[in-house]
């Protein structure tokens, strides 16, 4: 019996995904998902839902995992065949990221670190888009144990984005943000 086509996945965090499919011509009557770590030892997830639905959103899984994800339709104890994806689940990003002083010419920022592994912090300072005359773009990248940074050369006076995201590999967190003006000094 033939399985799902286009099995997708979309909307992924830290621990969920939803996943989307096409139903094949056959009408089963349940579906039989299984959740399985690229890392070795972990622990299979599994989900049985009924076979009228073509989305499902599976939680709990763990951040910055490569999951495995297989779907099989059952209609009087037959299987159908299996249908897989590959995703990666977010890694865990800073969080609170706030200004904590400013010169005329800098800002220091903080944040709470991410929590689980990760290889680096990535720190990006623009000018906001609607203020375009300020000087150009950083990009910092910070060790995993750091929690502030001190970012000089900016114009005063001018409304700066700050972005900070968490990377494993090539994988990024969601990004914590915030905004500075430079200007006059303060603690």
């Amino acid at each position: 019996m033939s399985g799902v086509s286009q099995l997708n996945t979309k909307d992924i965090t830290e621990s969920s995904v939803t996943l989307f499919w096409t139903p094949p011509p056959v009408q089963y009557d349940t579906y039989h998902i299984t959740f399985a770590s690229q890392k070795e030892g972990d622990q299979q997830i599994t989900a049985q839902v009924g076979g009228k639905l073509t989305t499902y959103t599976q939680t709990g899984l763990a951040a910055g995992q490569e999951y495995t994800v297989t779907i099989k339709g059952e209609i009087n104890r037959r299987m159908g065949t299996e249908s897989t994806a590959e995703f990666t689940t977010l890694i865990s990003g800073p969080t609170h990221l706030r200004v904590v002083k400013t010169t005329t010419t800098s800002a220091v920022v903080q944040w709470e670190q991410s929590q689980g592994d990760i290889d680096r912090y990535r720190l990006t300072v623009a000018p906001n888009q609607t203020d375009g005359t300020a000087k150009g773009r950083q990009d910092l990248t910070l060790p995993p144990e750091r929690d502030s940074a001190q970012i000089d050369g900016l114009d005063p006076g001018h409304l700066y984005d700050i972005t900070l995201v968490a990377e494993k590999g090539r994988i990024k967190s969601k990004p914590a943000t915030v905004q500075v003006t430079p200007g006059l000094d303060s603690t």
